[in-house]
């Protein structure tokens, strides 16, 4: 089996799940995108930190975020945190690689040529 395809289908069954759970017990959906947000964003750039001392301080931050959304019960920001942590994660994994730029004039010619 394919892993992006087994990657695709697990995202979809965490995120199904979590909005389920969310309609299910009247979590707020405002914490949901909050959570979502906040850990998206450093899970995809986390491949591209050099030093440790910037992931060291991502993680205190995360690690703080997610103590203080228990003790105020924002349950709805640790479902957002956990789809974020899991897109964030797969799309840092499955990058796109670089292409080479197209030269125009070049393949114009080549059309030509070859016609």
């Amino acid at each position: 089996m394919n892993s992006k395809l087994l990657f695709s289908l697990l995202l979809a069954i965490i995120i199904s799940v979590s909005v389920i759970s969310i309609i299910e017990t009247n979590w707020s959906i405002f914490q949901f995108v909050i959570g979502l947000i906040v850990f998206l964003l450093p899970f995809m750039f986390i491949s591209s930190f050099k030093n440790t001392l910037g992931v060291f301080i991502l993680t205190v931050l995360i690690l703080l975020f997610i103590y203080f959304s228990l003790k105020y019960y924002y349950y709805g920001i640790i479902l957002g945190a956990i789809n974020g942590i899991t897109i964030g994660f797969f799309i840092s994994f499955f990058k796109t690689s670089k292409a080479s730029v197209i030269n125009i004039k070049e393949l114009k010619k080549d059309y030509i040529k070859n016609r």
